[in-house]
């Protein structure tokens, strides 16, 4: 959590085990990385406590840990992720405006897309 708060500039961050990424941008590398829309089903589903819970998706077990955890956070830290989330919202609405349909420009066309 701390080197998540030393690092506000990346708008996009995930904690596990064994790595530790983030970037300004949704990376493109599905192995790593799925699909905003696999995050997020739709755009109203982006808040605070979900942009938490998916960074930290595979250092808690569940979601009860992750709404203690989000409950034992000060005010000042869950700032960060109430100034994140409105970011995010803007970052999924141009993946989902990108070229060829949902999805980064980098996927190509959109699953169910025919010319």
């Amino acid at each position: 959590l701390t080197m998540r708060l030393a690092l506000p500039h990346l708008l996009f961050f995930v904690v596990d085990p064994e790595r530790v990424e983030g970037a300004d941008e949704w990376p493109e590398d599905a192995e790593e990385w799925p699909a905003m829309t696999e995050v997020w089903p739709t755009l109203e589903t982006i808040s605070p406590l979900s942009v938490f819970a998916r960074e930290f998706s595979e250092v808690f077990e569940n979601g009860e840990e992750v709404a203690e955890e989000w409950e034992r956070l000060s005010d000042a830290e869950r700032g960060f992720w109430l100034e994140a989330a409105p970011r995010i919202r803007s970052a999924y609405r141009r993946w989902e405006r990108a070229p060829g349909g949902t999805g980064h420009p980098s996927q190509g066309q959109a699953a169910g897309d025919t010319d």
